[in-house]
């Protein structure tokens, strides 16, 4: 199950080098695969495992793309696997539409964090909240997407 893990994780990171860029304004604006995998190894493993193999999906993210702000990926992929794995534990408990609610929450945790660090106070509010969203939905549209092939909430 571990190679098959690591094999699925090089598909991802792979996949993720190579996907095109979606140009918002000026900005290039990438999906995150990565997360998206962050969130689906958080539904089989346990809250603990789910914050390691967030640390080094996102110390990995951070050596290959981030080398300017190393460490922002580590913490916040970190953090999100905290978040992921206690949303693991209301499976059972909220309906899917509520725990999707909740994912796209996490998610906008994730990139408000990100473009927070990232821009420090560079430019106009406006344009980070649209930032925030607009790669929130995205990867919130590809979740939803992959998750009716391959679900990780259960159907109520």
């Amino acid at each position: 199950m571990i190679f098959f893990n690591i094999i699925i994780l090089l598909i991802v990171f792979f996949f993720q080098s190579i996907f095109p860029a979606i140009y918002f304004l000026s900005f290039k604006i990438y999906p995150d695969f990565l997360l998206i995998i962050l969130l689906y190894f958080s539904s089989n493993n346990s809250r603990f495992a789910t914050i390691l193999i967030g640390f080094c999906i996102g110390f990995i993210q951070d050596l290959i793309s981030e080398v300017e702000l190393i460490g922002i990926y580590s913490f916040i992929k970190s953090l999100i696997g905290y978040l992921f794995g206690s949303l693991k534990k209301y499976d059972g408990f909220y309906s899917k539409k509520i725990l999707n609610i909740f994912i796209f929450i996490i998610f906008i945790i994730h990139f408000s964090i990100y473009y927070f660090v990232k821009f420090n106070n560079i430019f106009d509010f406006a344009i980070f909240i649209q930032l925030v969203f607009i790669n929130s939905i995205i990867n919130m549209f590809i979740y939803l997407i992959l998750n009716e092939i391959f679900p990780t909430v259960k159907k109520k």
